[in-house]
């Protein structure tokens, strides 16, 4: 395994008062439903002509060559190669996630704290990310294997781990503590479907590492789609072959049933609301034209008591 897997844990010493680990943020399953509806609904179907509807996932380092030939052998583009090593966080800012689960602050980020993180490695941004803040580091060299690994961390999920650039993160790489620092966080763009990640590590780090790869790729004809996949279960039946047409095309479909049973609700509300409001004014009108009837008799003036129940009637 590469030397940056060997190194052991910093001993850095916990803050004497750490900041909290999250901002609270109260949310109501209405709003929350709302707002999945409108990203889900602003997701970039495979419209595009190099947009992917392919995705070959699981696929073994050893298996790298042979499914690439494979898929060249129908003629279709590999659009992406991405891949990916397992971890879990063992530390943040010098303090163990053990304690930090145990503190008042971790509520909001159990997910975040407890996932088990598919990192990448790569030397470049790709075009469904963009630096947010500080400098993108693609490349570490061996010299620097005594210093902690500069990663990439994704914008949301450093707000939620309450970390900025500088600040230390200790990853379990499959039993391997490596220490890293953030270097620079990125902005991604999740309505895209590319292989986006939370972390993203130089190269020269994890390439030892146990992994696996995923290609993506486009094919504009369904039925070559299927021949496709047919071909990856029968030679690679680890390998999974996902159409994200079909997936999304049913995801569309589902939310559109889900939109339409909240318009209809919605209108339904509106109308009920109106019926109890016109019953309301049609009830307080009447009882202020009895008022009307009443008032002559006990020396009101005609024309005031006209006066008074328009008023009380209109306004």
């Amino acid at each position: 395994m590469a030397p940056r897997l060997s190194q052991s844990v910093s001993s850095s010493e916990p803050n004497a008062h750490p900041a909290p680990l999250t901002r609270t943020r109260h949310v109501s399953p209405a709003h929350a439903v709302f707002d999945t509806i409108y990203a889900a609904q602003n997701v970039e179907l495979s419209g595009g002509a190099n947009q992917p509807n392919l995705i070959l996932f699981d696929i073994h380092p050893d298996q790298e060559a042979a499914v690439a030939h494979l898929v060249r052998s129908f003629h279709l583009p590999i659009l992406e190669t991405a891949p990916i090593v397992t971890m879990r966080l063992l530390t943040i800012k010098g303090r163990a996630i053990a304690d930090i689960r145990r503190g008042p602050d971790a509520a909001d980020a159990e997910w975040p704290l407890q996932r088990e993180y598919l990192a990448t490695y790569r030397a470049e941004l790709i075009d469904t990310e963009s630096l947010a803040a500080g400098s993108w580091q693609g490349q570490v060299a061996a010299a620097d294997e005594d210093q902690p690994i500069p990663i990439s961390l994704e914008q949301e999920i450093a707000k939620i781990l309450w970390v900025s650039v500088g600040d230390e993160l200790v990853f379990d790489v499959q039993g391997v503590p490596v220490t890293t620092v953030v270097g620079s966080i990125r902005a991604v763009d999740w309505q895209r479907v590319r292989p986006n990640f939370f972390v993203v590590f130089p190269t020269g780090v994890l390439e030892a590492a146990p992994r696996f790869v995923v290609f993506v790729s486009r094919i504009e004809d369904s039925a070559r789609l299927a021949a496709v996949q047919r071909a990856v279960v029968q030679q690679f039946r680890n390998v999974s072959a996902i159409d994200l047409d079909l997936i999304l095309q049913t995801f569309d479909t589902l939310l559109g049933k889900i939109t339409f049973a909240f318009r209809f609700m919605a209108f339904f509300s509106l109308a009920t609301g109106l019926v109890v409001l016109a019953s309301a004014v049609s009830a307080g009108r009447y009882q202020r034209l009895k008022e009307k009837c009443g008032c002559a008799p006990w020396g009101q003036p005609v024309r005031n008591s006209n006066a008074s129940s328009l008023s009380n009637i209109y306004f």
